[in-house]
């Protein structure tokens, strides 16, 4: 398949791929704030997946900027537990059974 055609069908993803092909990446696991930010401050690109989508690939500038106005408030701190009202567009749902 061109991999200019690819989309995002299912998360968590098992490749990254951009136009030219399949990306060398490794999940890590779960990651903080600080382990998103350095890497950006440090020129790394930030890739978005969205199901049904293709990948968005964001340069430095792009990254950086979507990063603060976007994700960095919905990252949820490295606890055991922690609540909703630190997320501020939370949209909460709760499931009994």
């Amino acid at each position: 398949m061109d991999p200019r055609l690819r989309i995002v069908a299912r998360l968590p993803l098992t490749e990254l791929w951009n136009d030219d092909g399949t990306v060398q990446a490794e999940c890590v696991g779960t990651i903080d704030k600080a382990e998103v930010e350095n890497p950006l401050q440090s020129g790394a690109k930030l890739v978005i997946a969205d199901i049904g989508h293709s990948l968005l690939w964001m340069d430095h500038k792009t990254a950086l900027a979507f990063w603060k106005s976007e994700a960095e408030s919905r990252i949820a701190p490295r606890a055991k537990k922690f609540h909703s009202r630190i997320f501020p567009d939370a949209i909460v749902t709760s499931r009994r059974n």
